[in-house]
């Protein structure tokens, strides 16, 4: 799976209420990029109520909110980097809210690239390092650099 991380697609410094104005937010700019149908926001928000994405992890609290849509062409990932926390419940234990500062919404078409992706992203919230400099960065650019940076470390 050929992927790259853009900096159209983060957000630092995002502020959010609650997980839907952060999802909607995320979506906003899938969208101005033309990677997602205008509903993608609502298949979102309605899977995460059935399925939350809500992890912690030793760097930070994240989220990894998705829906099915076969609609999507190739796969993209918008990463909001949020100002204060929101919360999500924990997909390990849903009666659990976790406050979640980094939210990397896939939008992905296929299972088989949803798999690879999953299988790198998990690999990225083991790097506790990583996730702490995200952060503590404001700049799209600098995150893109790092996380393609380890995605290709991981090819």
């Amino acid at each position: 799976m050929k992927f790259q991380f853009v900096p159209e697609l983060v957000k630092t410094d995002l502020e959010a209420v609650n997980q839907k104005e952060a999802i909607t937010s995320l979506v906003t700019l899938l969208r101005k990029e033309g990677c997602v149908q205008d509903d993608y926001a609502g298949l979102v928000l309605e899977r995460e109520q059935q399925y939350p994405t809500g992890l912690q992890t030793k760097g930070a609290a994240i989220a990894m909110p998705h829906a099915f849509d076969e609609r999507i062409k190739d796969s993209h990932v918008a990463i909001g980097i949020l100002k204060d926390a929101v919360s999500f419940h924990n997909m390990e234990d849903m009666e659990e809210s976790l406050n979640v500062h980094i939210i990397f919404l896939l939008a992905v078409g296929q299972a088989h690239e949803q798999l690879e992706m999953l299988k790198i992203l998990m690999g990225l919230f083991q790097e506790e390092t990583m996730l702490q400099k995200m952060l503590a960065t404001h700049s799209a650019q600098a995150i893109c650099d790092m996380l393609n940076g380890y995605v290709q470390q991981q090819a």
